[in-house]
């Protein structure tokens, strides 16, 4: 069945929470300074950076236009292959290490001031000079100090321990440097220079680009931007790279154009003796037998003959350039620069597709290749996807050699039957037609390739970049991107309060001790008798040393709602007992017994702690005799009563430590001591031991007729209201109260109702009744800080 003394809640207490930080305002404040402290150092000493801007425009071919035009979802997706592919060479290694190349980017200079220090480019101070042919450390930070116009310190330390006065310009060689310094102008006391590896370079330089497209009608605006803390090498990387970019393109495109006219003269260079020959056949043969006149069947053998000439001359181009590229895609070489299909009228879409898409791999692998191993994941896959290509490339370029070589039949067929007709002509007119057959064949294909030659000089001569520089980025132009000053005080501010308050919700939610008024009413509802608040004089007695303390007043209000706990004269014994060692037990007993023998009551302090006996120690008394004697028998009652120096007040003693506690509680003895002692007392305050640890107590508390149960803040575990509500629901200790012990005003939290307790479970009367009267013990000599009195007011609100 469902524990009857816990008590969950549907909502978030925040009064409570609010309490809780308040009360720990100063870590709150710790931890917004020190964030507030990173956010100005931030703000004030991070280097700021600055953002170049550059724009190229990708321009479409006018012919393409038109055609695509009547297809634009073709078009579209054309366009967007075309700019990925753009976008991959922008971002391509072997861009940026081309624009490296042309920079003097591989020395970073470096000035310091007396708190930052500020990345130099054409403004430093010095110039370095270094032999490329030496061994140079790559990545070494070499310090230098300014001595005089003409002197300077040289040092390169962490591990390399070189300290030396050189002279600028002279030069400083050793096993792993060999460089010179200049002096160009003077702003600082001290530099440094570091040479950098042009790869690293290349690398980092793409890590800060950023490529954009716009799309529209007549082609795609691209904008670059490179971001760096030097704002003049931002700008130079980034024009020299929109430079290298259009002649990357345009140096591709005449490569094509040379290697296309390079294949047309090996093949001019081929057919150009065997056309000699047959031109010296012919003009043998017209000094031998002269002109001769065909007939008009020869004409036409003849016309047809040349025909079917000039188609086998254009396959025969087609089949060489078929089986150069055959040659070409098998040596594995880069397909970037070869000879495109166009130049012999091939339109089959899946070679040229299949070229194009190999060249796109090339460039990729190129890319990965010089930042990656020869095991990287990402190699290894591109080099998987090239040879599955490089087999369906090869498998097409076979595919059209058949097919070359079925139409080369087709031809040579016709060619033998017109060959056939010219037999039946005269001798004279056959052997002319030979003659010319030769001559035309050599002729027309020479004929042929001077004509493509011509178009590939042409279009070489023609060609233009693709692309063309819109706007280029200028010093003028460039935007500083510095942080976000307010925003970084924002979100330290927010930091500052967020992790303080993290950290005590978490202490909280763990906390398995008593801290506030909620933890008591979640585990129970057993009346509470009262609370009293932390005394800071140390007494043993702070209710007869300081009766006037606000401390000993709370003692005054348990004393009255005890009144409403103990009905008629015959109901005077009261135990108090705890969970354990630790809670304040004894101490209570002895200061509630004082402060009741003070409102002139005859008072008995009875110390059953027979295990630990205190209280003959605190009154400095003996213990030779005591409840333990007087249980078997050795001493009386009489015997055993000490009186105190406080009026009204004895003390029964626990006495000798015997060696049964829990038998000796069991006799009949301890109902006579009881017994004996109503009948002479107004009041009997038992002192017992933990309830938690021994029996002891609940042996007393059969013939006790009240019973005071003390939990401690910030000492009790939550865990023993299992076993105060046992004993509550089973009546094994008579009209049990709790009573709080040891509330610290800085940490009161929730406290309000204790201090107005009304023993309103169930009686409705008493001290405070119905007035939430509140009273807070705190140390009258420190006064309420502001944090304080803002948490009344909350209470107050409430």
């Amino acid at each position: 069945s469902p524990n009857p003394f816990l008590y969950q809640e549907d909502t978030i207490d925040f009064r409570k929470y609010i309490f809780l930080f308040l009360s720990n305002w100063y870590w709150f404040i710790l931890t917004i300074l020190i964030a507030l402290g990173f956010a100005y150092y931030k703000n004030r000493y991070s280097p700021i950076f600055f953002q170049a801007a550059a724009t190229i425009i990708l321009e479409d071919g006018e012919g393409q236009q038109d055609v695509l035009m009547q297809f634009r979802s073709i078009r579209y997706l054309r366009k967007q292959m075309e700019l990925q592919n753009e976008t991959a060479k922008l971002l391509s290694y072997r861009l940026a290490r081309r624009t490296i190349n042309r920079l003097d980017f591989d020395v970073a200079y470096t000035a310091y001031g007396r708190i930052v220090e500020r990345k130099m480019y054409h403004d430093a101070a010095i110039r370095i000079q270094f032999d490329t042919a030496h061994k140079q450390w790559i990545g070494k930070e070499v310090f230098i100090t300014e001595l005089s116009p003409s002197e300077y310190r040289l040092e390169i330390d962490q591990g390399y321990n070189v300290n030396k006065v050189m002279q600028y310009g002279e030069e400083y060689v050793d096993s792993n440097f060999k460089f010179t310094v200049f002096r160009e102008k003077s702003r600082h006391k001290k530099y440094s220079f570091q040479i950098l590896d042009r790869n690293v370079l290349a690398n980092q330089y793409r890590k800060k680009l950023t490529v954009d497209a716009d799309e529209r009608e007549t082609g795609t605006v691209i904008t670059l931007k490179v971001k760096d803390e030097n704002p003049e090498q931002a700008v130079t990387y980034l024009n020299t790279l929109c430079a290298e970019y259009i002649n990357y393109g345009l140096e591709r495109k005449n490569q094509i154009a040379d290697n296309t006219i390079r294949f047309i003269d090996e093949q001019i260079n081929q057919i150009i003796d065997s056309l000699r020959r047959t031109e010296r056949a012919m003009l043998s043969f017209q000094l031998n037998k002269g002109v001769i006149d065909l007939t008009r069947q020869g004409e036409i053998a003849f016309d047809r003959l040349k025909m079917y000439h000039q188609q086998k001359t254009e396959l025969i181009f087609k089949q060489k350039y078929l089986l150069y590229l055959q040659e070409y895609i098998r040596d594995r070489k880069d397909p970037q620069t070869v000879i495109t299909p166009s130049i012999v009228n091939i339109s089959d879409q899946l070679l040229i597709s299949l070229i194009n898409q190999m060249a796109e791999l090339y460039a990729e692998k190129d890319d990965i290749s010089h930042t990656a191993r020869k095991d990287n994941p990402s190699l290894e896959l591109i080099n998987s996807r090239i040879s599955g290509l490089r087999n369906q490339l090869l498998e097409s370029i076979n595919s059209n050699l058949k097919n070359t070589k079925i139409s080369i039949s087709q031809v040579d067929e016709e060619l033998s039957s017109i060959t056939s007709e010219i037999r039946e002509l005269p001798i004279n007119e056959q052997e002319k037609l030979n003659i010319e057959r030769k001559y035309d064949i050599n002729n027309k294909f020479y004929t042929f390739l001077l004509e493509k030659r011509a178009e590939a000089g042409i279009q070489k001569s023609s060609n233009i970049a693709d692309s063309r520089i819109l706007d280029e980025a200028r010093l003028d132009n460039i935007q500083p991107i510095s942080t976000n000053k307010s925003l970084n005080l924002l979100i330290a501010l927010f930091i500052g309060l967020f992790i303080p308050a993290v950290i005590l919700l978490l202490i909280d939610y763990f906390n398995n001790r008593i801290t506030t008024r909620e933890d008591i009413d979640k585990n129970t509802s057993i009346p509470v008798i009262g609370t009293l608040g932390h005394d800071y004089s140390g007494a043993e007695l702070p209710v007869h040393d300081n009766p006037k303390s606000p401390f000993t007043e709370s003692f005054r209000r348990i004393r009255t709602n005890l009144q409403y706990i103990l009905h008629g004269n015959d109901q005077k014994i009261i135990m108090i007992t705890s969970t354990i060692s630790g809670e304040g037990k004894t101490y209570i007993t002895v200061n509630l017994a004082s402060i009741i023998a003070m409102s002139n009551k005859k008072v008995l302090l009875v110390g059953m702690d027979l295990r630990r006996p205190k209280l003959h120690r605190i009154f400095n008394v003996g213990n030779h005799a005591g409840i333990s004697t007087f249980l078997i028998g050795n001493n009386s009652f009489d015997e055993i009563i000490v009186p105190l120096n406080v009026p009204n007040l004895f003390l029964a003693p626990a006495g000798p430590v015997p060696p049964n506690p829990a038998e000796l509680l069991e006799t009949d003895k301890l109902l006579e001591f009881l017994e004996t002692a109503k009948k002479k007392f107004d009041y009997i305050i038992i002192d017992t031991p933990p309830v938690a640890l021994v029996t002891d107590a609940l042996l007393i508390g059969e013939h006790c007729d009240a019973s005071i149960f003390i939990v401690r803040q910030k000492y009790t575990h939550k865990d023993v209201f299992d076993m105060i509500n046992m004993l509550y629901t089973q009546k094994k200790l008579k009209n049990l109260n709790l009573l709080i012990n040891d509330i610290k005003v800085s940490q009161a939290m929730g406290y309000k109702y204790y201090y107005g307790y009304g023993y309103s479970y169930g009686y409705g009367y008493g001290y405070g009744y119905q007035y939430k009267y509140s009273y807070d013990y705190f140390n009258t000599e420190k006064e309420l800080s502001f944090f304080d009195r803002a948490k009344r007011w909350f209470r107050s609100e409430g």
